[in-house]
Parts: C-alpha cells; structure tokens; sequence
C-alpha cells in the first residue's frame, strides 16, 4: 500500500490528487463494520485533513 500510494494521500477530487506526506492515515474504503476486510485493495493512505473529511462525509 505505501508503495502503490507513494506515500502520500490518495484523495482525488476533479482529477487533482492531494499528495501530502505528513499526517498520513490508514482509510478502509469499504468500512470493516460493512463487511470491508484488512487488505491492501481495501486499504487507502489518507492525510488526516481528507480522512475526516471522508467519514464525515458518510454519516
């Protein structure tokens, strides 16, 4: 995962990628509680910025 993100945030948004590399966290696109698993396919490195945005964004 860190190689296939680079080690950056994946966040994409009108086909701009965010890119930061400080404060990276761990995102399950298909969250655990709904039957998404701990793997890498289901794996997204995030910037803490754009994970709390992406949760807020679920609710």
């Amino acid at each position: 995962m860190v190689l296939r993100d680079k080690g950056r945030c994946s966040f994409e948004k009108y086909g701009r990628r965010c890119n930061r590399r400080r404060f990276l966290n761990i995102h399950h696109i298909k969250p655990v509680k709904d039957g998404g698993q701990n793997t890498v396919d289901n794996l997204a490195t995030l910037c803490e910025t754009h994970h709390i945005y992406l949760h807020h964004k679920e609710e």
